[in-house]
């Protein structure tokens, strides 16, 4: 598939592990720094990169899916590989999914790595802040729960991200995330100051993929 291959052609190193799916929801940093993070969010989005129109495909899962191939086809633009490489890579996609690669090239050429990173994420959000308004939380047994955990642990990351994008003080920032996170929002904060914002990005992203692996690993098929 397209999204398998996708994969394949990048080499990722993940930066945790999670051994057992947890219940945390869709959480989200509180206080004056949310407020904060809006205005962030209103500067760098504008158009969504995606969008989930298909009320019967509403679910975590879908969501994650399309989340995980722009992240990733964003992730092999970031490190220098060309269109006209990529798309014979991967013969098995579909005209439908070759436009998706092409657009989302032409939208990385014009507004730029950080930009299309923070609107994936926030489209992200969005479509699992949708899903669970329609449909609710998931089954704690169920498949979906893990896609629904994802979703939850990247809206965190990106949260965290945008903080950094703002140079908000990082302590303030720390104290506002659960103990399991705090970890995670020091490492990004060194990252950033050492390799820039896209870095984190990037992790972020190289994350989500080992969230999704992980209930792959951990549920039923």
């Amino acid at each position: 598939s397209f999204l398998y291959r996708l994969t394949r052609a990048l080499l990722m190193k993940p930066y945790c592990t999670t051994s057992k799916l947890q219940r945390y929801g869709l959480p989200s940093l509180g206080g004056q720094i949310s407020l904060i993070l809006i205005a962030v969010w209103l500067l760098l989005s504008g158009k969504p990169v995606y969008a989930s129109d298909d009320k019967t495909d509403l679910s975590f899962q879908s969501c994650s899916a399309v989340a995980n191939e722009m992240l990733t086809t964003t992730q092999l633009y970031q490190r220098g590989i060309p269109l006209n490489e990529l798309l014979p890579s991967l013969p098995d996609i579909s005209p439908k999914g070759q436009q998706r690669v092409r657009d989302l090239y032409q939208r990385l050429e014009t507004e730029g790595i950080t930009s299309v990173y923070s609107k994936i994420n926030s489209s992200y959000s969005q479509c699992a802040k949708q899903t669970y308004k329609e449909l609710g939380m998931p089954a704690a047994d169920s498949r979906d729960y893990g896609y629904y955990f994802c979703a939850g642990e990247n809206k965190i990351r990106y949260e965290i991200a945008l903080a950094i994008y703002l140079q908000a003080e990082q302590e303030a920032v720390i104290a506002q995330l659960q103990e399991q996170h705090k970890v995670i929002g020091r490492h990004y904060y060194a990252l950033a100051k050492v390799e820039g914002i896209d870095a984190v990005f990037d992790l972020i992203a190289s994350g989500h993929k080992n969230c999704l692996n992980q209930i792959y690993i951990t549920t039923p098929h």
